[in-house]
């Protein structure tokens, strides 16, 4: 049986090792026998800070030195802890040097946070103080570098890395500090090029290996990235930052399985973390949360977890709103929602007008200044709610994209349209169509589906409908595919899961009396004039110049068949018979397990059973069609707008 002393002894020998596990253990043995033992309890705090949870490292920390207040290097490693959670650490490095007065680590260690805070001329001074103790060491040369860095004097910061690697080739720190030096500069593989020299010298150097992982992230050498994070996972299985960084590159890979893997890990080993949380639900999210209403739960539980962690974190809010809505929530999930401005992507679209937002006050006499902030489908699903502004009293002007002011400037109540780049006139409040739904409470029943709510142009139509009028049977418009906007990963995902490859449609060219019209725009409509065998496909697409053009040749046709896109809207709100194609894990404005949607009345949905399944979809959408297309003229309307029974498998 071991003495605690003993234990300690052995403790230390294993952390210095960087056997980390077996350390671990054996402090809490000693802490098992004595709760209060300082040394057991610093060091365990440092063994927690070195794998990453550093509030558990100031917790043990802290309690530490309460019982021995006169240790130079407990208040040195307690400086560090402070540092890594962004907290002030210049007390505890000032509390080691006037214990010590002749501690150069702990020098070292204020120096550059006195540099970072202005104190240039005191950070110097103890530079100078530590080469009086020690002389020109390379410890010193790399803090001088830091110290330079922090007044952007990158030249002499460079100066000083290279000076410690001048007197010690071997010094770690100096390589590391010197790549991210580099990689600030955009020398990124330069950079790569420090970090994995540091690693090579010192195998279990954490800090390099993360920042390695990173900028291979950022040259896009994800492969390498993956190996790096797989690395530092060996050397700290409990380090949550390499768990949640591969979890990020793993998502990028499109490899959202083992993505929510690693999310998991994160969550068992830092319960008290709330991005892992959050990472876990976004990450499920974008693999596609099936749509049983466990699943949805537990994500809901995630996310109020990571609130009750940290209250201010966006992410979380804006990623509870997601189930909530989807349930039917739609109080709190609008109240949620309204968090996606502080998320930083969203942060982009949203105009910084020094006029007040619109939060419902009275407009009787004002001028309100209404847009949108995200894809056509939004513009068309939410500008439902300009009437309902108008109806307060309020003269409204509407910024939108121009393929969309032709057509909404017959929405009922918009007294001005202009496009987005365009300044507007004077205005008193403006908001997002986005926000409209929460300012009037909308709930499931509340929903304003006063269909349609714009109008296509009666000349146009005529003029699409004297040419469909050429055509035998019924005509029956098809989008297969959705925007994929490559400069969005997460909503390139999304739209990868919506759209649908136009030979899975083949079995829809079995059906007598159906003329199929193409709707596609964007890269998909490439695919138009190579359909499956037997789909023909009369493609006038080159003609439509915007919505407007669109929403004509929609009037024109007798059915819309469409993957989620903002055809659907567009259709749903003209009032047209629409068949929409959902992905398993559907947007949440179409809500769970049901066919029809409150938004749209004349719309109708095809849910797919299993993820990546669309050849269950087509055979559905075929027999309803086949059944359509043989029902008498005179009771086509009611067939379109109320058969809406479930769809069974």
């Amino acid at each position: 049986m071991l003495t605690i002393e003993q234990a300690l002894n052995q403790a230390l020998s294993h952390h210095g090792a960087a056997r980390l596990a077996e350390a671990e253990a054996l402090y809490r043995q000693i802490l098992a026998v004595s709760p209060e033992h300082p040394d057991a309890l610093h060091w365990l705090g440092f063994l927690a800070h070195q794998v990453g949870r550093h509030e558990v490292a100031l917790q043990l920390m802290t309690l530490s030195l309460s019982k021995a207040q006169n240790i130079a290097n407990y208040y040195n490693n307690l400086g560090q802890v402070l540092s890594a959670l962004e907290r002030p650490a210049a007390a505890a490095f000032h509390n080691a040097v006037v214990l010590a007065p002749e501690f150069p680590e702990a020098y070292v260690n204020l120096a550059p946070i006195l540099a970072r805070d202005g104190q240039t001329c005191a950070a110097l001074a103890l530079i100078r103080r530590v080469l009086l103790l020690t002389g020109a060491v390379a410890d010193t040369c790399n803090s001088y570098g830091l110290i330079r860095k922090q007044k952007g004097d990158f030249a002499n910061a460079s100066a000083g890395y290279r000076q410690a690697l001048a007197l010690d080739p071997a010094h770690s720190p100096a390589l590391n500090n010197l790549g991210n030096l580099l990689r600030d500069q955009n020398f990124l593989n330069k950079a790569a090029a420090c970090y994995r020299k540091a690693v090579t010298l010192k195998p279990g150097f954490t800090e390099a290996y993360a920042n390695l992982g990173a900028v291979l992230q950022e040259l896009g050498r994800l492969d390498e990235a993956v190996i790096c994070y797989r690395k530092l996972i060996e050397l700290n299985p409990s380090l949550v930052a390499a768990c949640t960084s591969l979890g990020s590159v793993l998502q990028r890979q499109g490899r959202l399985n083992d993505a929510v893997l690693c999310c998991r890990r994160a969550v068992a080993i830092a319960p008290d973390s709330a991005n892992s949380y959050v990472n876990l639900v976004a990450y499920a999210t974008m693999r596609g949360l099936p749509p049983e209403q466990r699943c949805l739960e537990e994500a809901i539980r995630c996310c109020r977890r990571a609130i009750k962690i940290d209250p201010t974190l966006a992410e979380a809010h804006y990623n509870l709103a997601t189930p909530l809505l989807l349930t039917g929530q739609f109080h709190p999930g609008w109240q949620e929602y309204e968090w996606r401005w502080k998320v930083p992507s969203f942060q982009a679209h949203r105009p910084a007008f020094p006029q007040a937002e619109w939060q419902g006050e009275p407009l009787a006499g004002r001028t309100i200044l209404l847009y949108g902030e995200q894809g056509f489908g939004d513009f068309l699903q939410f500008v439902r709610y300009a009437p309902l502004v108008a109806a307060r009293g309020a003269r409204i002007v509407l910024r939108v994209p121009k393929p969309l002011i032709r057509l909404l400037k017959t929405v009922p109540g918009i007294s001005e349209i202009i496009g987005q780049d365009e300044a507007p006139p004077p205005f008193d409040y403006h908001q997002s169509l986005m926000s409209l739904p929460g300012i009037f409470g909308t709930d499931i029943d509340t929903i304003p589906a006063t269909i349609p709510y714009f109008r296509a142009d009666p000349a146009i139509t005529a003029r699409w409908q004297t040419r469909l009028s050429a055509l035998p049977g019924l005509n029956v418009g098809l989008v297969w595919a959705g925007n994929p906007r490559r400069h969005d990963f997460a909503a390139t995902l999304v739209d990868q899961r919506r759209s649908i490859a136009l030979e899975h449609f083949a079995p829809l060219a079995t059906i007598p009396g159906i003329q199929w019209i193409s709707l596609q725009k964007g890269p998909g409509a490439r695919r138009s004039g190579t359909p499956p065998g037997g789909l023909m496909l009369h493609d006038w697409m080159d003609e439509i110049d915007d919505f407007a053009d669109t929403a004509a040749l929609i009037e024109a046709l007798d059915l819309v068949v469409t993957v989620d896109t903002s055809v659907a809207h567009l259709a749903g709100a003209l009032g047209k018979p629409v068949w929409i194609l959902s992905r398993y894990d559907g947007c949440w404005r179409w809500l769970l397990n049901r066919d029809d949607t409150p938004w749209y009345p004349t719309a109708r949905l095809f849910r797919q059973d299993r993820p990546h399944d669309w050849d269950r979809v087509i055979d559905r959408v075929r027999d309803h069609l086949a059944a359509w297309a043989s029902t008498p003229p005179q009771l086509l309307d009611l067939a379109m707008r109320h058969d809406k029974q479930p769809d069974t498998p």
